[in-house]
């Protein structure tokens, strides 16, 4: 746009939201990072890179990032670039704070003939920021096409892009390279827990080159370096809302640059605070500056007396990392939250607190936990376990469709030995079934009963739903005896009794006594025995 004239190149600015940066960056990088603690370590590696200053500064952090994510395995250059990172993490939260008062000491201003002078200065340092960093960027700018065809890159004139014609997509090219190089004689039997190509792919490819735009970047040793949206417009007044809308906005900013900065001295010295927040109600219209300053005067100010400057305490990516945590973290997984942990035990998905379930005294347990114990004991193509939901509308509601679906319509139940499941009753209570194919029994047991209220109910439903399935049987309905019965035990342990009695069936053992003494403390070993089952499953 420069080159062509629209706008003037020496008053243009383009920035992007540190804040908004970084946001983007850590839900992209999701899919790639599956343990939580190194997504965490790597948000905090990229917020030292998008919080850079200087060309030097950055390319010093991405040269050590890339040892961290391309070292396929341990060496002294890995060792060397974590121990650094470490430290640049571990101290990060003073440079911060000098910084926040850097920025609000540059815009203090006590008398009232300082404002022409203080424009001319920041006039000056903008003019000068710029120069330095085309100084700076001189020899990188001038990149021809032998600098992208040395790192494997070709340039299609016809498809010119914005990452292609950045200087900075060869620099950080070069340094990938670099790193590369220096990495193929470090060899080693140890594995690199950070090694992670993908990652480092979509950085370089998706972030680096597009670094120019940064704010804090952009407006390297300026005033304005960490002031987000919010701010700018509270110094500046300013408001987007005011402008056109056909007026674009770097041919706006041209235009006012100099009335802008007048208006932060005035603004800032006729209220002598730091920062001033306006709360705004719906669209505000401006005629001329008058009625813009008795707009401000009448609208809601949240202060009373003169405000001094209150660092806050240091928030999100900005604080002090703990590092050694988060490595011993993503070095031993088993050290993460239990809350985060899922387990796959035959398909179905299973959290650490579901496992604790049989743990915890007297806690209930769940549908997903019982299935999930029930498929330890399924033989494959022979047993199908129907959900808990599933079998409740069918066996006690009498529904068998869903959406004008039968039920299981497509899973051919006909050809299975046996069909299971665990019912639950009033949302407080479970009842099984078990089903026997091949000689055509119905079995239906409520651990506190031995004539199940449901027991009937349930038959019947079975035969008018194994009819709409057109699945030809004479269904026998089977009573047991030997069988150990809550009772009035307890009112929490029928989960543990459904899943002893399916466990047996499965085994086609039809003798459902599986304790030596109905007792609660009997009981809180089985369930200590089906919390070993279930994790010689998840860690075998």
């Amino acid at each position: 746009l420069a080159q062509d004239g629209i706008i003037d190149s020496d008053k243009s600015w383009l920035s992007s939201c540190v804040a908004h940066t970084m946001k983007r960056f850590c839900h992209s990088i999701k899919p790639l990072i599956k343990n939580p603690s190194f997504y965490k370590y790597v948000c905090y590696l990229f917020s030292l890179l998008v919080n850079s200053t200087s060309l030097g500064t950055i390319s010093n952090y991405f040269k050590k990032i890339s040892v961290v994510l391309l070292s396929p395995n341990q060496n002294d250059i890995l060792s060397e670039a974590l121990e650094f990172l470490k430290k640049e993490l571990n101290s990060r939260s003073e440079p911060e704070k000098k910084l926040i008062k850097n920025i609000s000491n540059s815009f203090e201003v006590q008398i009232e003939d300082q404002t022409a002078q203080r424009v001319d200065e920041v006039l000056t340092e903008i003019e000068s920021t710029f120069k330095q960093c085309e100084y700076e960027f001189s020899e990188l700018s001038n990149v021809n096409e032998t600098i992208f065809e040395d790192i494997g890159f070709k340039i299609d004139k016809k498809s010119d892009t914005i990452k292609s014609l950045s200087p900075f997509y060869s620099h950080f090219k070069k340094i990938e390279l670099e790193v590369k190089q220096s990495l193929e004689c470090k060899t080693s039997v140890d594995t690199n827990q950070f090694h992670n190509v993908a990652l480092f792919n979509h950085l370089i490819e998706n972030f680096m080159p597009y670094c120019f735009i940064w704010s804090g970047f952009t407006f390297v040793e300026m005033d304005t370096t960490r002031l987000t949206n919010g701010s700018i417009e509270n110094f500046n007044r300013f408001l987007k809302l005011n402008v056109s809308k056909n007026v674009l906005p770097h041919a706006h900013i041209n235009n006012h640059s100099s009335h802008i900065i007048g208006n932060n001295i005035e603004y800032l010295k006729q209220f002598n605070k730091m920062f001033l927040n306006v709360k705004r109600k719906g669209t505000v219209t401006i005629k001329d500056k008058q009625q813009f300053e008795e707009n401000i005067h009448e609208a809601i100010e949240s202060y009373s007396k003169k405000l001094k400057l209150d660092i806050q305490n240091d928030q999100g990516y900005q604080t002090g990392v703990d590092v050694d945590k988060l490595v011993n973290q993503i070095s031993n997984p088993s050290t993460q939250s239990s809350t985060q942990l899922h387990y796959k035990i035959n398909g179905l998905i299973i959290t650490h607190n579901d496992l604790f379930l049989l743990e915890k005294k007297r806690s209930w347990l769940n549908e997903i936990l019982i299935e999930a114990y029930l498929s330890l004991f399924v033989i494959e193509n022979k047993t199908f376990i129907i959900t808990s939901s599933t079998a409740y509308n069918i066996l006690i509601e009498g529904i068998f469709e869903l959406g004008n679906k039968i039920y299981n319509q497509k899973n051919n139940l006909s050809g299975y030995k046996s069909i299971v499941g665990a019912v639950l009753i009033n949302n407080n209570h479970w009842n099984c079934f078990f089903v026997d194919l091949e000689n055509g029994q119905f079995i239906y047991l409520d651990p506190k009963t031995d004539e199940p209220t449901n027991e009937l109910k349930a038959f019947d439903n079975w035969n008018r739903y194994t009819n709409a399935l057109n699945i030809k049987k004479e269904w026998k309905l089977r009573s047991l005896k030997n069988v150990t019965r809550q009772k009035d035990l307890d009112n929490y342990n029928c989960g543990v009794y459904v899943c002893q009695y399916l466990k047996l069936l499965l085994s086609n053992n039809f003798n459902l006594c599986f304790l030596q003494k109905n007792s609660l403390a009997q009981l809180d070993i089985v369930r200590c025995e089906m919390l070993n089952e279930l994790k010689s499953k998840i860690f075998n």
